[in-house]
C-alpha cells in the first residue's frame, strides 16, 4: 500500500473545473458585477422629470449647509417632515465632496444598487435552493425597474441596499443564534425605516418573526426598542408641524 495519503476530491462544477460550492460563493460578486455593467449602460446623467429627486437634492444641500432638513429653496425656508432624513444625510456628504453635482448623487445611488444586489444574492443563496436563488438573482440583475431606479436620486435603491443587509444579518441570526447578528439586523431594519418610511414593515416583520418562533421576550424588547428609536423623529416632526409625514398619510383617510 502506498504511504502517500489520498487526496479528497472536491466535486467539480458543471464544466468539470471550478467546484460548484466555489461558484455559489462567487455568485454574489458576479451578480453585483453584472448589475454594475447593466446599470452603467442604463445610466443617464440628466435629472429625472420627477420633482422628488430635486427635493432630495435640496434637502441634502440644506443639511450640508448646516440648516437642517429644510426647504432652503423657499423664500422663507420651512422644516421638512415628509421624507426620513438618512438619504438626505447621504446626499449631504456627496454635496460636500462634489458641490452642486447632479452626477455624483446618481453615482451614489448606483453603487448602493450594486451592493444591494450583492446582499440580495447572499440572502437568497442562504434561504433558498440554488435553482430558485439563481432564478431570482438573474431576474433582479436584468430588472428594468431596478436598473431604471439605479440612477434616480430617490430613496428606493438606498432602501433596497439597507433592507437586504438587514435581512442578511437576520438570516445569520436564525442560523447562528448569535445575539450580535440579531442586534445588527434590527438596527439596520430601523435604519431602513429612517431611509424610507416603508421600512417600518421590515422592523415589524423582525418583531413578528421572533414572536412566531416563540421568543416573546425578544420580540417585546425589539418592539419597545423600535418605539424608543423612532420617537425622536416623530417628536421632531410634531414639534415643527409644517407638513405631513408618510406615516400620517398612511393612517389618514380621505373622502
Amino acid at each position: 500500500m502506498s504511504s502517500k495519503k489520498r487526496r479528497r476530491k472536491t466535486p467539480a462544477g458543471p464544466a468539470g473545473g471550478i467546484p460548484r460550492a466555489a461558484i455559489l460563493r462567487r455568485l454574489p460578486w458576479i451578480a453585483a458585477g453584472l448589475f454594475l455593467l447593466f446599470a452603467i449602460y442604463e445610466f443617464d446623467e440628466q435629472p429625472t422629470l420627477s420633482g422628488d429627486n430635486a427635493q432630495f437634492v435640496v434637502l441634502g444641500q440644506s443639511i450640508a449647509m448646516g440648516k437642517g432638513l429644510s426647504h432652503i429653496n423657499e423664500g422663507t425656508p420651512s422644516a421638512h417632515t415628509k421624507y426620513p432624513f438618512l438619504f438626505p444625510v447621504m446626499l449631504a456628504g456627496v454635496h460636500l465632496l462634489f458641490p452642486f453635482s447632479w452626477v455624483a448623487p446618481k453615482a451614489l445611488v448606483l453603487l448602493l444598487g450594486v451592493f444591494g444586489t450583492y446582499f440580495l444574492a447572499r440572502v437568497l443563496l442562504r434561504e433558498y435552493p440554488p435553482s430558485i436563488a439563481l432564478s431570482a438573482i438573474a431576474l433582479t440583475v436584468v430588472s428594468p425597474e431596478i436598473l431604471k431606479y439605479s440612477h434616480f436620486v430617490l430613496s428606493e435603491v438606498p432602501y433596497y441596499f439597507v433592507s437586504f443587509v438587514a435581512l442578511f444579518f437576520y438570516s445569520r441570526w436564525r442560523e447562528s443564534a448569535n445575539l450580535r447578528d440579531l442586534a445588527i439586523a434590527f438596527l439596520l431594519a430601523v435604519v431602513s425605516y429612517y431611509t424610507r418610511t416603508i421600512g417600518i414593515t421590515l422592523v415589524l416583520a423582525v418583531v413578528a418573526s421572533e414572536a412566531l418562533q416563540k421568543r416573546f421576550k425578544t420580540s417585546a424588547v425589539l418592539l419597545v426598542a423600535f418605539v424608543v428609536l423612532a420617537a425622536p423623529w416623530a417628536m421632531r416632526n410634531q414639534a415643527v408641524g409644517t407638513g405631513y409625514s408618510y406615516v400620517y398619510i398612511l393612517i389618514s383617510s380621505y373622502p
